[in-house]
Order: C-alpha cells, then sequence, then structure tokens
C-alpha cells in the first residue's frame, strides 16, 4: 500500500506565530490526525515560542530539531543545547538533531559530540543543515557513516543544482529534508515554453503552479517541509494525493523543470530584500548587530553570500543559474552584487 501525501510531507513551524494562531495550529492537529507526523522545529524560532505551543499540544509529532547557531551561543555546550531543546517542546525523545554549523568548520570534535548525544538513547538520528557537500562529505567521514539526514532549501527552480549532494544522499542512505519547496513559486518568470507547459499541466490535472512545484519534490524523493496557514490550503494539499503514484504527470513535471533551468534571467539593476512578501531595496534594509555579525562571519568562512550565485552574463543582463543573496552585509563588506534571484 502506498503512501499517503501527509505521510511524505513535513510541517514547518517557522511561521507559526504569524497570522491567525489557532488556524494553524488546527492544521497541525488536523494534520496529525491524518497520520502525518514529521514537523520541523528550531530554537530560533520565535525564541522558543513556537516551541512551547508543540509542547502545548501534546500529539506524539516525530520532531526534527535545530539547536540555535547564533554566534552569542556558540559557548554552550551541545548536551546543554539539547537538554534545552527537550524541555522546550516536552519531548522525551527527539528524532532528528540537526546542526547548522553557519558560524565554525566542522571538526572531527564538534561531530563527536553530537554523536555521544545518541548514546543517551534520547536521540534517534543526527543530521546537518544547509551545508555544501564537501562539508557533508566531511561530516559524514567523522561521524564514521553515521549522518542520518540533511536540510537543505530545495526546489523545482534550484534542484539540477543540489543533484550532486542528493546523488551523495541517496547512495549513503541519508534522508534529504527539502525546505522551501513552494515559497518562490509566484515570483518567478518564465518563458513561453515554459508557460505553455504549465498551462497543459494545469489544465489537464486542475492543479496550479504552486501544487506543481510541491509534486516536483515529492517525485524526487524529498520529504518537503512546507508552512500551512489555514485548513483551505492544507484540504487542497490533501487532494494532490491522487497524483503521488501518477507516471504521465511526473514525467510532464520533470519536463518542465528540464525548461524552467534553462531561461532564469534577472536584471542587474532590480536588487531587492522580501519582507512579508513585500519588496524593499537592500539599502533600505536594518539589520541587528547580532544578524550582521553573523552574516559577515558566514561570508568570511566560505567567501561567498548566504547562498552561493552561480551567474553567466548575457550581454547587460546575467542568467541566473542558481543561489540567491539576502544580505545587507555584502553592501557593508563592499562585495559586488550583480543581481538578486528568490
Amino acid at each position: 500500500m502506498s503512501q499517503t501525501i501527509v505521510n511524505r510531507l513535513c510541517l514547518g513551524t517557522g511561521d507559526l506565530l504569524k497570522g491567525n494562531l489557532k488556524e494553524r495550529i488546527d492544521v497541525f492537529r488536523k494534520f496529525y490526525l491524518d497520520g502525518g507526523r514529521l514537523i520541523d522545529t528550531a530554537r530560533t524560532y520565535h525564541d522558543g515560542k513556537s516551541l512551547r505551543i508543540i509542547k502545548k499540544l501534546n500529539l506524539k509529532f516525530n520532531i526534527i530539531a535545530k539547536p540555535s547557531y547564533f554566534i552569542k551561543d556558540d559557548k554552550i555546550p551541545l548536551k546543554k543545547k539539547f537538554d534545552e531543546y527537550k524541555r522546550l517542546c516536552g519531548y522525551k525523545t527527539i528524532d532528528f538533531f540537526i546542526t547548522h554549523w553557519p558560524n565554525e568548520a566542522i571538526s572531527k570534535k564538534k561531530v563527536k559530540n553530537l554523536i555521544k548525544l545518541k548514546k543517551y538513547r534520547s536521540l534517534k538520528n543526527i543530521g546537518l543543515g544547509n551545508a555544501r557537500l564537501d562539508e557533508i562529505k566531511k561530516f559524514h567521514k567523522f561521524s564514521n557513516k553515521n549522518l542520518n539526514a540533511v536540510e537543505i532549501e530545495l526546489n523545482i527552480f534550484n534542484f539540477y543544482f543540489q543533484k550532486k549532494i542528493l546523488s551523495f544522499c541517496k547512495k549513503n542512505n541519508i534522508k534529504v529534508f527539502g525546505y522551501s519547496p513552494i515559497r518562490w513559486s509566484k515570483y518567478k518568470s518564465f518563458n513561453n515554453k515554459s508557460l505553455k507547459l504549465i498551462k497543459k499541466i494545469s489544465k489537464s490535472y486542475k492543479i496550479d503552479f504552486i501544487d506543481i512545484s510541491l509534486l516536483f519534490s515529492l517525485y524526487k524523493n524529498i520529504i518537503p517541509i512546507i508552512s500551512v496557514k489555514n485548513l483551505q490550503r492544507y484540504n487542497k494539499i490533501k487532494k494532490l494525493d491522487k497524483f503521488i503514484d501518477n507516471k504521465i504527470l511526473k514525467k510532464e513535471i520533470f519536463n518542465l523543470e528540464k525548461e524552467i533551468r534553462k531561461i532564469e534571467i534577472v536584471d542587474p539593476n532590480k536588487i531587492w530584500y522580501l519582507i512579508n512578501n513585500n519588496k524593499v531595496k537592500l539599502e533600505n534594509i536594518n539589520f541587528n548587530f547580532d544578524e550582521l555579525e553573523m552574516i559577515k562571519n558566514e561570508i568570511k568562512i566560505h567567501k561567498s553570500a548566504l547562498k552561493p550565485i552561480l551567474l553567466k552574463k548575457k550581454g547587460r543582463f546575467y542568467r541566473v543559474l542558481d543561489g540567491k543573496i539576502r544580505c545587507k552585509a555584502l553592501y557593508d563588506l563592499k562585495k559586488k552584487i550583480n543581481c538578486i534571484i528568490l
């Protein structure tokens, strides 16, 4: 018997306190009643308030836990972070403890400390988030092939550039959680051929491009992490159940992805930042000191933006291959910005 779409999804808690909290909580309860178990959490989400809400729900979810990655918390022992996490969410056992490692290099000692947590039998799996392939390989090696999961941004727009990571994970039986599978769907522009393919699929199957984007991740055997703000949207997602094993639709969506990756072109003069779905000029964004220091440190370590940019010049425009710039720190560091992509 094949799984339902609910069994293959992971609900994110990053937006839990945004908008109507009651509606969002109703979604989590319905998700659980329908057999959904995976939820993605982080200590930094609303300063731990989302974890306290999960605790009040008193439901036995399979929880993905991510400790704080802020510089100010670097000196806190991992075991202490883990114990605090359990206290905040009320879970005696954590299914996935995934660390971002954004401010420091992966070392044998740090990986060893993470593995130690599994000896307490209150942690089932360890993982790594937002990492490059070389970091994933290093972690896998240092952990004696004990890396259970990775969490990366994965969607129909950047899949092609994550293929090496996905291939490595598949070969080594590492679960892949993909966040933002549909977030950027409404901000993209397409060429005529892509638009025709989208229109054809939409008309044939009565689904929109957001549905197509979600199905793409599922067809690629990624566990998509999604934010659902009301039951209306949740029920719409459930209706995609009938397409889970549709091989013809799967092929059509894969062909669409191949076409989409060819045509991303962005005007280098149109640089902006997304805040609450509004486009704001980067020079008008103010970060607090801690955020700015974290971003600067990230760039210093990796010699790149938070999300590496791959560009190809085409006349006075740039063809965007992958990545995005989201930080004012690039201006502060006098880095040259050519364009931005969502």
